[in-house]
């Protein structure tokens, strides 16, 4: 209902009370919405998911048909926090920090291994609990601590190069020596390759060195020592 000098506004909320305010105009309003939205976002934000509360009701109703103490298909027991950490007889199915761990892939379903095998897939929203709660340390309850990791997390996703290509020509490195070079009496591995995404040039590791192509001929044009053993 619209009065002389703005809106009537009656604006309840249980932010530690309640509050009414009278006549309003449209700007304080939008900021009185803004202020309760951000408060909502922020209690979502900070809430804890925990196993009892949010991961065990999803295990029970897609996954220990299969996977409980009197059926352990794959050596795996979802049905309590100990036997879910202790993982199956292929090893660890969750990390903390971690949401690429194994029952990850499982619920997605993008490997060999499916779960459920059978039936309709978990739901995006049951995913993301799962993944969350992996990602903030596989909390057991509300008063239990987060798990730190126990290896060290590896970025798998490929960063942002620059999106435009200079003007000119590339630049290549010049002036480089071709020696001394290492040569072995076998072949081994190349741990590291890294490549230039506008000049025609390659790098990759050898034992005591790291060896520059340019890629459109395939010559090598360089050789930088590395006497401290072999780059990875």
């Amino acid at each position: 209902m619209r009065k002389k000098g703005g809106l009537k506004i009656h604006f309840s909320a249980s932010l530690g009370g309640t509050c009414a305010y009278g006549y309003e105009s449209p700007a304080a309003m939008f900021r009185l919405l803004i202020i309760f939205l951000s408060l909502s976002v922020l209690g979502m934000a900070q809430e804890k998911i925990t196993y009892d509360d949010h991961i065990s009701p999803i295990f029970q109703q897609s996954c220990c048909n299969c996977h409980n103490p009197d059926k352990t298909k794959g050596g795996l027991d979802l049905s309590s926090y100990s036997t879910t950490l202790k993982g199956s007889s292929g090893g660890k199915i969750v990390e903390p920090g971690d949401a690429g761990s194994p029952i990850v892939n499982c619920i997605l379903q993008v490997g060999e291994k499916k779960m459920p095998p059978e039936g309709e897939p978990l739901g995006k929203e049951q995913i993301s609990l799962i993944k969350r709660w992996i990602e903030n340390g596989l909390l057991e309850n509300l008063t239990s601590s987060a798990r730190k990791p126990s290896k060290p997390k590896f970025e798998t996703t490929i960063g942002a190069g620059p999106t435009t290509k200079p003007d000119g020509s590339p630049p290549m490195p010049e002036h480089l020596l071709l020696e001394p070079v290492t040569v072995t009496a076998r072949g081994a591995p190349v741990h590291a390759i890294a490549a230039s995404p506008w000049a025609p040039l390659l790098a990759a590791t050898g034992q005591h060195q790291v060896l520059l192509y340019q890629t459109e001929t395939l010559e090598l044009i360089g050789i930088l020592p590395f006497p401290e053993g072999e780059p990875i």
